[in-house]
Protein backbone atom coordinates (compact mmCIF):
# COMPACT_ATOMS: atom_id res chain seq x y z
CA UNK A 1 0.00 0.00 0.00
CA UNK A 2 2.91 2.32 0.81
CA UNK A 3 4.46 1.87 -2.46
CA UNK A 4 1.14 2.25 -4.36
CA UNK A 5 0.27 5.69 -2.37
CA UNK A 6 1.83 8.66 -3.92
CA UNK A 7 0.75 6.96 -7.83
CA UNK A 8 -3.49 6.52 -5.90
CA UNK A 9 -2.82 9.92 -4.71
CA UNK A 10 -1.97 11.61 -7.40
CA UNK A 11 -4.32 9.63 -9.50
CA UNK A 12 -7.57 10.74 -6.44
CA UNK A 13 -6.67 14.55 -6.90
CA UNK A 14 -6.65 14.52 -10.70
CA UNK A 15 -10.02 12.85 -10.90
CA UNK A 16 -11.62 15.30 -7.78
CA UNK A 17 -9.24 18.47 -10.16
CA UNK A 18 -11.17 17.30 -13.35
CA UNK A 19 -14.80 17.37 -11.37
CA UNK A 20 -14.56 20.50 -10.46
CA UNK A 21 -13.35 22.22 -13.18
CA UNK A 22 -16.33 20.39 -15.33
CA UNK A 23 -18.05 22.67 -12.64
CA UNK A 24 -16.42 25.33 -12.62
CA UNK A 25 -17.72 27.36 -15.81
CA UNK A 26 -21.70 26.18 -14.90
CA UNK A 27 -20.15 28.35 -11.68
CA UNK A 28 -19.27 31.33 -13.16
CA UNK A 29 -22.11 31.77 -15.60
CA UNK A 30 -24.40 31.19 -12.46
CA UNK A 31 -22.25 34.20 -10.42
CA UNK A 32 -22.29 36.58 -13.75
CA UNK A 33 -25.24 35.50 -15.49
CA UNK A 34 -29.36 35.40 -15.17
CA UNK A 35 -31.15 31.41 -14.74
CA UNK A 36 -32.02 31.52 -18.18
CA UNK A 37 -28.89 32.20 -19.92
CA UNK A 38 -27.39 29.29 -17.54
CA UNK A 39 -29.72 27.34 -18.38
CA UNK A 40 -29.45 27.29 -22.43
CA UNK A 41 -25.23 27.18 -21.24
CA UNK A 42 -26.37 23.98 -19.48
CA UNK A 43 -28.62 22.90 -22.16
CA UNK A 44 -26.12 23.31 -24.78
CA UNK A 45 -23.64 20.99 -23.78
CA UNK A 46 -25.96 17.94 -22.09
CA UNK A 47 -25.93 15.95 -25.17
CA UNK A 48 -22.37 16.79 -26.40
CA UNK A 49 -21.10 15.81 -22.92
CA UNK A 50 -23.21 12.90 -22.66
CA UNK A 51 -22.23 11.62 -25.65
CA UNK A 52 -18.74 12.05 -25.42
CA UNK A 53 -18.69 9.93 -21.40
CA UNK A 54 -20.33 6.77 -22.66
CA UNK A 55 -17.45 6.91 -25.68
CA UNK A 56 -14.91 7.49 -23.15
CA UNK A 57 -16.17 5.00 -20.54
CA UNK A 58 -16.19 2.06 -23.07
CA UNK A 59 -13.16 2.91 -24.62
CA UNK A 60 -10.49 3.85 -21.30
CA UNK A 61 -11.58 0.69 -19.94
CA UNK A 62 -10.44 -1.10 -22.63
CA UNK A 63 -7.17 1.28 -23.30
CA UNK A 64 -5.71 1.64 -19.82
CA UNK A 65 -5.19 -2.46 -19.22
CA UNK A 66 -3.79 -2.52 -22.93
CA UNK A 67 -1.54 0.47 -22.44
CA UNK A 68 -0.39 -0.53 -18.82
CA UNK A 69 0.49 -4.41 -20.38
CA UNK A 70 3.08 -2.70 -23.14
CA UNK A 71 4.35 0.58 -21.55
CA UNK A 72 7.76 -1.32 -21.40
CA UNK A 73 7.38 -2.29 -25.72
CA UNK A 74 8.00 1.01 -27.41
CA UNK A 75 6.37 -0.76 -30.78
CA UNK A 76 3.57 -2.56 -29.49
CA UNK A 77 2.48 0.91 -27.48
CA UNK A 78 2.68 2.92 -30.31
CA UNK A 79 0.60 0.62 -31.96
CA UNK A 80 -2.10 0.52 -29.21
CA UNK A 81 -2.28 3.87 -29.20
CA UNK A 82 -2.63 4.48 -33.01
CA UNK A 83 -5.19 2.39 -32.85
CA UNK A 84 -7.28 3.81 -29.58
CA UNK A 85 -7.33 7.00 -31.39
CA UNK A 86 -8.47 5.95 -35.04
CA UNK A 87 -11.05 4.10 -32.75
CA UNK A 88 -12.29 7.20 -31.00
CA UNK A 89 -12.07 9.38 -34.02
CA UNK A 90 -13.87 6.88 -35.95
CA UNK A 91 -16.47 7.13 -33.38
CA UNK A 92 -16.54 10.90 -32.14
CA UNK A 93 -16.24 12.44 -35.40
CA UNK A 94 -19.30 11.14 -37.22
CA UNK A 95 -21.45 11.73 -34.09
CA UNK A 96 -20.39 15.19 -33.23
CA UNK A 97 -20.61 16.37 -36.98
CA UNK A 98 -23.92 15.43 -36.84
CA UNK A 99 -24.78 17.02 -33.71
CA UNK A 100 -23.26 20.18 -34.97
CA UNK A 101 -24.91 20.14 -38.32
CA UNK A 102 -28.27 19.46 -37.04
CA UNK A 103 -28.09 20.95 -33.57
CA UNK A 104 -31.16 23.28 -34.76
CA UNK A 105 -33.54 20.82 -35.26
CA UNK A 106 -32.47 18.11 -32.30
CA UNK A 107 -33.37 21.11 -30.22
CA UNK A 108 -36.11 21.36 -31.79
CA UNK A 109 -37.60 17.71 -31.97
CA UNK A 110 -36.13 17.30 -28.18
CA UNK A 111 -36.39 19.90 -26.25
CA UNK A 112 -39.14 22.58 -27.90
CA UNK A 113 -38.59 25.82 -29.78
CA UNK A 114 -38.37 27.82 -26.27
CA UNK A 115 -34.78 26.69 -26.00
CA UNK A 116 -33.65 26.93 -29.81
CA UNK A 117 -31.11 30.04 -27.77
CA UNK A 118 -29.34 27.08 -26.55
CA UNK A 119 -28.59 26.17 -30.28
CA UNK A 120 -25.21 28.35 -30.20
CA UNK A 121 -24.27 26.64 -27.11
CA UNK A 122 -24.57 23.01 -28.31
CA UNK A 123 -22.51 24.01 -31.44
CA UNK A 124 -19.74 25.00 -29.46
CA UNK A 125 -19.97 22.84 -27.25
CA UNK A 126 -19.17 20.48 -29.85
CA UNK A 127 -15.73 21.26 -30.74
CA UNK A 128 -15.00 21.18 -26.81
CA UNK A 129 -16.37 17.40 -26.61
CA UNK A 130 -14.44 16.93 -29.62
CA UNK A 131 -10.98 17.05 -28.16
CA UNK A 132 -11.89 15.34 -24.94
CA UNK A 133 -11.38 11.63 -25.95
CA UNK A 134 -8.13 12.41 -27.07
CA UNK A 135 -7.14 14.15 -24.34
CA UNK A 136 -8.29 11.28 -21.89
CA UNK A 137 -6.21 8.63 -24.03
CA UNK A 138 -3.14 10.69 -23.47
CA UNK A 139 -3.73 11.07 -20.12
CA UNK A 140 -4.18 7.79 -19.24
CA UNK A 141 -1.49 6.61 -21.50
CA UNK A 142 0.83 8.86 -18.86
CA UNK A 143 -0.82 7.58 -15.81
CA UNK A 144 -0.52 3.90 -17.37
CA UNK A 145 3.38 4.56 -17.62
CA UNK A 146 3.08 5.87 -13.98
CA UNK A 147 4.22 9.49 -14.73
CA UNK A 148 0.93 10.17 -12.09
CA UNK A 149 3.14 13.11 -10.63
CA UNK A 150 4.13 14.58 -13.86
CA UNK A 151 0.19 14.21 -15.23
CA UNK A 152 -0.78 16.31 -11.52
CA UNK A 153 1.26 18.97 -12.46
CA UNK A 154 0.55 19.33 -16.07
CA UNK A 155 -3.15 19.46 -15.08
CA UNK A 156 -2.68 21.83 -12.19
CA UNK A 157 -1.03 24.33 -14.52
CA UNK A 158 -3.72 23.88 -17.26
CA UNK A 159 -6.18 24.19 -14.91
CA UNK A 160 -5.15 27.52 -13.30
CA UNK A 161 -4.61 28.72 -17.04
CA UNK A 162 -8.07 28.09 -17.92
CA UNK A 163 -9.67 29.24 -14.61
CA UNK A 164 -7.87 32.94 -15.37
CA UNK A 165 -8.91 32.67 -18.86
CA UNK A 166 -12.64 32.13 -18.11
CA UNK A 167 -12.41 34.42 -15.46
CA UNK A 168 -10.76 37.27 -17.99
CA UNK A 169 -12.85 36.42 -21.00
CA UNK A 170 -16.47 36.09 -18.79
CA UNK A 171 -16.43 39.70 -18.69
CA UNK A 172 -17.13 40.27 -22.43
CA UNK A 173 -19.91 37.98 -22.51
CA UNK A 174 -21.38 34.44 -22.17
CA UNK A 175 -20.11 33.04 -25.56
CA UNK A 176 -16.30 33.80 -24.27
CA UNK A 177 -16.53 31.36 -21.34
CA UNK A 178 -17.16 28.63 -23.80
CA UNK A 179 -14.59 30.01 -26.24
CA UNK A 180 -11.84 29.79 -23.26
CA UNK A 181 -12.56 26.18 -22.57
CA UNK A 182 -12.24 25.49 -26.30
CA UNK A 183 -8.66 27.74 -26.00
CA UNK A 184 -7.85 25.40 -22.55
CA UNK A 185 -8.91 22.04 -24.19
CA UNK A 186 -6.62 22.66 -27.28
CA UNK A 187 -3.66 24.18 -25.36
CA UNK A 188 -3.85 20.86 -22.89
CA UNK A 189 -4.05 18.50 -25.71
CA UNK A 190 -0.90 20.35 -27.78
CA UNK A 191 0.73 19.81 -24.29
CA UNK A 192 0.12 16.05 -24.24
CA UNK A 193 0.79 15.55 -28.03
CA UNK A 194 4.17 17.57 -27.80
CA UNK A 195 5.28 14.97 -24.72
CA UNK A 196 4.13 12.28 -26.84
CA UNK A 197 6.44 13.05 -29.82
CA UNK A 198 8.96 14.51 -27.92
CA UNK A 199 9.02 10.28 -26.05
CA UNK A 200 8.93 9.40 -29.49
CA UNK A 201 12.32 11.39 -30.23
CA UNK A 202 14.12 10.46 -27.13
CA UNK A 203 13.22 6.79 -27.03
Amino acid sequence: IRDMLPYGTSVMFISLLFFLMLQFNTFIVGKMYNNTELGYFNRGGRFPDLLVSLIQAIVLKLAFPLFAKVHDEKEQLTAVLRRTIQLVAFICFPLLALLFVNAYDITLVLLSAKWTPSVIFLELFCFITLLEPFVAVYRELILAKGHARLMTRIFVLTSAGEIALVLWLAHFGILYVVVASIISKTTYCAVLLMMRSEERRVG
